[in-house]
């Protein structure tokens, strides 16, 4: 088993038990593979420390449902629990492991102005959207923008993506909303790909991500 494989069980156990403890009501189905959780796993692997503010916007995006529109309601604070700890048992997980090694003191829990941030974010649906997505945005000039708008029309957005291939990382293509392609004349993204193994996914202006699907170092994850 390669370390990265033996890595994401131990991220994934990690986020089942910090989920499933709070209330057994919002599991979800498959829950710690979602694309977005995924993303944040590969995010320990770069420079930086991971932040728990992307967690959290990850998190409550993956659980929208169960935070907004649910008769069991999660609370929001459930949802900053769950990310502290997740993100701190997996850090101090791969610091033992010797695989990562921080120069400075950080903290693993957030502040209460953190906080207060984070509530502020999840007590609106809107916001919280917006919050995600702008974390694939690509700062500096803005020369391949994609709108992004919700199937209801309550957000509208526009990131940069840096470049002209619409590829992006994990969690960037979901099918409850519409990408336009500003770069390429305001044309709909109307497919997209997941590279498996990596944190790659790739957006297409037709549907030929149909005709790559017996491939196997690929899954189609968004038709339009």
């Amino acid at each position: 088993m390669s370390l990265i494989k033996k890595h994401k069980e131990k991220w994934e156990d990690i986020i089942l038990f910090n989920i499933e403890r709070f209330n057994q009501n919002y599991m979800i189905k498959n829950f710690e593979n979602h694309s977005g959780l995924t993303r944040y796993f590969y995010s320990f692997y770069s420079p930086g420390v991971p932040t728990i503010k992307d967690l959290v916007v990850v998190i409550g995006e993956e659980l929208y449902y169960e935070l907004y529109y649910s008769e069991n309601k999660i609370q929001v604070s459930e949802i900053i629990e769950a990310s502290e700890k997740i993100r701190e048992e997996f850090m101090r997980y791969l610091i033992k492991q010797g695989t990562i090694y921080y120069k400075h003191e950080f903290e693993y829990k957030a502040t209460s102005k953190i906080r207060n941030q984070l509530s502020k974010i999840l007590a609106s649906e809107t916001v919280l959207k917006k919050e995600y997505f702008m974390t694939y945005n690509h700062q500096g000039d803005n020369k391949f923008p994609v709108k992004i708008e919700d199937d209801s029309g309550s957000i509208s957005v526009i990131i940069n993506l840096n470049n002209d291939k619409l590829e992006t990382e994990l969690g960037f293509y979901k099918t409850k909303y519409l990408f336009v392609s500003l770069a390429h004349g305001e044309k709909n993204i109307r497919s997209a790909i997941q590279i498996k193994g990596t944190n790659k996914e790739v957006g297409f202006l037709d549907n030929r991500a149909y005709g790559i699907t017996s491939d196997m170092r690929y899954k189609t994850i968004y038709s339009k």
